[in-house]
């Protein structure tokens, strides 16, 4: 009897060992749980939308949907410091275009360019492009679209002398991003023809935009419809999964 409870106890303590190093150690990618619901899914699987249909327009009461979304979004001290301009005529958006590429970098082949959202990386001068894709084109009239052929988009706006404006802008953008890919759209986040309207030359296209004069432009949601031969997989960065730990 007392040999079996010795055994028990030793047990006992192993089995709190065990979990403790499982407690602190990172989560090894093949032991995470499989999502159990469709935000999950949606969260765990979704992609950046590299090209949009142009025979598809989201319409007006879409962005609505995404739009009411925003506005539900956190916001620190309830400030709220954001203003969304919701961009769907085909005339205000080849405004926003052509003003975007207007100040995209016009350096030649081989030159310096500048990335156009967050997670792309501009080639050194003379080298090669990224892996997976091309050098983004000179700046210009010729350039590429800056907009991806976007039949919508959402100007995040953020008030000027609030020190948390770029969290909570980034956080309403991430949830109309969620919200417009749960109903089966898909969203490109740019910040590149953002830089367009924050130039001395901008304040016309910003008061038809309806930015209001205390806050400046922070971020460009780009939605549409994925376009058929889009391939968002395979050129989407690897994702870590080892750089976090649960810890008690």
């Amino acid at each position: 009897m007392k040999i079996a409870a010795i055994s028990r106890r030793r047990a006992l303590v192993a089995l709190a060992f065990f979990g403790a190093a499982l407690f602190i150690a990172p989560i090894p990618a093949d032991a995470q749980a499989s999502p159990s619901n469709d935000t999950l899914k949606l969260l765990s699987t979704v992609k950046t939308t590299k090209g949009f249909d142009a025979g598809k327009v989201v319409t007006e009461a879409q962005l609505r949907q995404i739009l009411a979304c925003g506005v539900n979004a956190p916001s620190a001290q309830n400030k709220q410091p954001w203003y969304f301009s919701a961009l769907i005529g085909p005339s205000i958006l080849d405004e926003l275009r052509a003003a975007a590429k207007a100040a995209m970098p016009k350096s030649g082949p081989g030159g310096p360019v500048q990335p156009s959202s967050p997670g792309n990386s501009a080639p050194p001068a003379g080298g090669p492009a990224p892996q997976g894709g091309s050098a983004p084109p000179a700046g210009g009239p010729g350039a590429r679209d800056p907009l991806d052929g976007a039949s919508a988009a959402i100007l995040i706006s953020g008030l000027k002398e609030w020190r948390w404006s770029t969290v909570d802008c980034a956080l309403a953008c991430e949830s109309m991003s969620i919200a417009a890919q749960s109903m089966g759209l898909g969203t490109h986040i740019v910040l590149g023809p953002v830089d367009a309207l924050k130039g001395k030359d901008a304040a016309a296209l910003l008061k038809k935009l309806g930015v209001p004069s205390a806050m400046e432009p922070q971020i460009l949601l780009l939605v549409g419809y994925p376009a058929g031969g889009a391939d968002t997989a395979s050129r989407a960065s690897a994702r870590s999964s080892g750089n976090y730990s649960i810890l008690k």
